[in-house]
Order: C-alpha cells, then structure tokens, then sequence
C-alpha cells in the first residue's frame, strides 16, 4: 500500500479527479479483480478456443482475483439454466436450417413463371438448388447434433466450472451477516427512491431479489477496507447503475460508486467488461490476448448504454449473420413501434442512433427485403425528431 501512495494522488474529489494512462494501469497493477457472475457465465458462449484462452488468463490471475459471495451465488443458481438456453438455440437453429430446403422450393413456386405443373428456368433447376441446399444444411445439422452432445455433457460434468472452481477456490468473499442484509434491504428503497446506484435499474424485481446488486457493491466495499486496495470490478452487466459516459464514447464507472467507494475506504473503484478486462490482462501477463478471441468476447458483449430494445435488435441482427429467413420481421416491427411508443425519451434516442448505424450496415453490406421495408416505414430521422419534440414540451414518452 505505501508503493501506491508513493506513486498516485490522494482522491480528494474522485467526481473530478480524471486518471491518466499511467495511473489508471498502476490502480489495475494493484488492485483486487472482482469478478461479476455474469463474466462467469459468459464464458460458457464462447467458442472452445476463445474460452480456454480466457481462463488461463484468469489462472494466471488467480493471486488477484476474488469472487464476491453475491456473485459466487448468482453463478451456481445460473450455470444450468444458461447451458440448457445454449443448447435449446442450438436446437432451433437446427429446427430452421431443416425447413431451408422445403421453403425454398415453396417461395421458388410463387416466383417462377410456371410452364406445366413445375416451375422452370433456364439456369440451374430447381429441384437441384434444393439438393444442393439439403446436402449443406444437413451437414450443418450434423455438425450441431454433434457439438451439442457434447455441450449438455456440462450439465453432469463441467469442465468450465472445475477451472473456475482451481482459479477461485480460496478467492470466494463471505456472505453478508444477516443483521447487514437486513441494513441493506432497509436502505435499498431509500436509495433507489434516490436514484442512488446501484441497484435501482432493478427495482422491479420481486422480493429481495431486486438489492442483488446493492449486495454486491457492499461486499465490494467490504473487500477494499479488509485489502487496503482499489477494487477493480469486472462485471457484463451494461445497466446505467453501474455506468456513466466519461467521455464521447467511452464509459465509466458512476460518479456516485468512485465516490462512496472513496469516502468508505479511501479507495478507488474502478469497472471494465470482459473484452476490455481480458484485452488488458493479456498485455499484463505479457501474453498478448488473441485479436479473434476479443473480436468474439466484443461480439457476445453488450455494448453500455443499450437498453432492453436495443437488445431486441440486436436478437435480430444475430439473426441475419447466421443468413437465416426471417418471417417474423413484419410482427416484429408492429411489437416495436408499440413498444416505442411507451419508452422512455432516453431509451428512444439510444435506438435511433442503433437504427441508423444498423440501417446502414444492412444496406450496404446485405439484401434483406424483409427488413428494408420496416426502417424504410420507420426511419431514424422521424424517430430522432419524435424525441425531440417530446423534450421541448418537457413530457416523457
């Protein structure tokens, strides 16, 4: 601890107090590694290279990482269900890349003048398309079928559990006493009623389930007063409790949380998401994290600031990279337009900046009919200027 005094500033207004390079990389030298249960459980949506090259950054690190008790729990009470929803896509997938053949030669009936009772062209035939599509996506189906078996062996036997388990064996924080639950629970509505993070983007949760997160940050504290150190908290959880943005494009942890952290125990708090966290540990380690295994931690990632829309979207852009037929897109622009229409200002002008950026890719990287028409029918711009007029007449949407 004297080495940290020695090198960095006292926290006299952590609002204000903006690290540089250098200092920021001396706090994440020293700190503790907290890790949420969602970092976890993120691991178990990685392809097998990525994921093992993820925990044996975490091995390495297992002199500095600490799982809070809170998130220890989350884990255990999580783990089965996010293996059996990876491999219940696994098995719709399966279900649509079987109906490919059969709706190509349906939608080929509908497109292609007739003569006789087949339709005819004079290209390829279509009863050869659709042999050609069966043999692909029944190969396909195969190799699912296959790396499925294999992925339900976790739910008896779970190779990624026993590695955590080696990392994190005795780096597991205590549970709360009952008598500081209950204080936690007491102050909870108190603080959400507030807006005081975190926690509050919660509060709809039922029973003691919604102070999850205000647990957690407890044990954070709890942890910096036993260490003497910064708490530098890893956590995939994007909700704007946990965020602010610091700069264009860049976000940080609450000003609130670095100063409570602060006025507690004289520490700094400081917050990554995994892509970022394992992009740092591996210039740390002096191990270069692999440029294709953070490509595919950002792609699993949800970037801060979106909200739960944004998240529908990008469920439907995850759609189209897998070049599947989307008959649900006209529903779901009916879904969305309702569900607009009860949002939030700041949750609409989040979509809109999504919706363009999206429309943009769509247009010039794919042809997708049955998508150009809902954001030809529901452009960014007259989204962008709904919001607007919703603000200067000072009422929320």
């Amino acid at each position: 601890m004297s080495v940290l005094k020695s090198i960095l500033p006292p926290i006299a207004d952590p609002a204000k107090h903006k690290l540089s390079g250098r200092q920021l990389g001396q706090y994440r030298r020293w700190a503790t590694i907290a890790l949420d249960a969602n970092v976890l459980l993120g691991l178990y949506a990685y392809s097998e290279p990525t994921r093992d090259e993820f925990l044996r950054i975490l091995a390495a690190l297992k002199e500095r990482i600490w799982l809070p008790h809170q998130a220890a729990s989350d884990y255990a009470i999580n783990r089965v269900n996010r293996i059996q929803r990876y491999i219940g896509f696994s098995k719709g997938i399966r279900e649509l890349l079987s109906r490919i053949p059969a709706g190509f030669g349906k939608d080929a009936e509908k497109k292609h003048p007739r003569i006789g009772r087949k339709p005819q062209y004079p290209f390829l035939p279509i009863e050869y398309i659709q042999q050609q599509l069966g043999a692909v996506t029944e190969d396909i189906v195969k190799e699912l079928a296959t790396a499925e078996k294999e992925y339900e062996g976790f739910l008896t036997s779970d190779p990624i559990q026993d590695r955590l388990n080696l990392t994190t064996r005795d780096q597991i924080g205590a549970p709360l006493s009952n008598s500081d639950l209950e204080q936690v629970y007491s102050d909870g509505l108190k603080r959400y009623d507030l807006g005081r993070p975190p926690g509050y983007c919660d509060v709809e949760k039922p029973g003691v389930e919604k102070y999850g997160d205000l647990v957690l940050w407890r044990q954070l504290i709890h942890r910096a007063e036993e260490t003497g150190h910064a708490v530098y908290f890893i956590t995939d959880d994007t909700k704007e409790d946990w965020w602010q943005e610091v700069e264009e494009g860049a976000y940080g942890p609450r000003r609130e949380l670095v100063e409570e952290m602060s006025e507690l125990t004289s520490q700094r708090f400081l917050i990554s998401t995994s892509p970022d966290f394992y992009e740092w540990a591996g210039d740390f380690l002096g191990r270069r994290t692999r440029r294709a295994a953070i490509a595919e931690a950002r792609r699993h990632a949800v970037p801060v600031g979106w909200d739960a829309i944004s998240e529908m979207i990008r469920n439907m852009q995850r759609a189209t990279d897998q070049m599947l037929s989307l008959p649900y897109v006209p529903d779901f622009g009916e879904r969305f337009r309702e569900t607009m229409a009860t949002a939030s200002a700041n949750a609409q002008l989040q979509v809109a900046a999504f919706l363009e950026e999206f429309n943009r890719s769509v247009r010039t990287a794919i042809s997708l009919p049955s998508v150009l028409p809902f954001f030809q029918a529901y452009p960014p711009d007259k989204l962008q200027g709904h919001v607007t007029d919703a603000d200067e007449d000072g009422e929320e949407d």
